[in-house]
């Protein structure tokens, strides 16, 4: 997924974005390219987490549906805490990261639909935090669009 994002009105130093992938996926990574906003080099996103909602799906009738909203399966589950090397003063040049799942997450943690990036803080001298870039990594053969995957629970 490409896209633009910054975390909003001057001085908000954090941000979330969710991100739903239309089908269950098994997740294996991100790649991120932090911003610096253009020529004003005034954002640039420090650290960050990446959460998952481990919900169980079962399978109705060949559907899937949400087991049970209160559940304790029904949670967003951490996968990913990291820094993004300041962006600022480097024009068209910043690298795009990649952060891999640590291979410890449980196979139910890291099937998913949807994704939450949460900026939790920015460069100090910045107006806020944002991303040029990001993508979630999956693996190509672990859609639930496209086989009769299921999470164990």
């Amino acid at each position: 997924m490409a896209n633009y994002w910054l975390t909003g009105e001057p001085n908000i130093k954090s941000g979330n974005m969710f991100i739903d992938l239309g089908c269950l996926v098994e997740v294996v990574g991100f790649k991120a390219t932090n911003t610096h906003n253009y020529i004003w080099n005034n954002y640039a996103t420090k650290d960050f987490k990446v959460y998952t909602r481990n919900w169980e799906y079962p399978y109705h009738n060949g559907h899937i549906t949400h087991s049970n909203h209160a559940s304790a399966n029904n949670k967003w589950t951490e996968v990913l805490s990291a820094t993004l090397p300041d962006s600022r003063g480097q024009q068209c040049n910043v690298e795009t990261q990649v952060f891999l799942i640590n291979s410890t997450v449980e196979l139910n943690t890291r099937i998913t639909r949807v994704v939450w990036l949460k900026i939790e803080s920015s460069y100090p001298d910045t107006i806020g935090g944002g991303l040029l870039y990001f993508e979630v990594m999956v693996l190509p053969s672990s859609t639930a669009c496209d086989t009769d995957i299921r999470v164990p629970g």
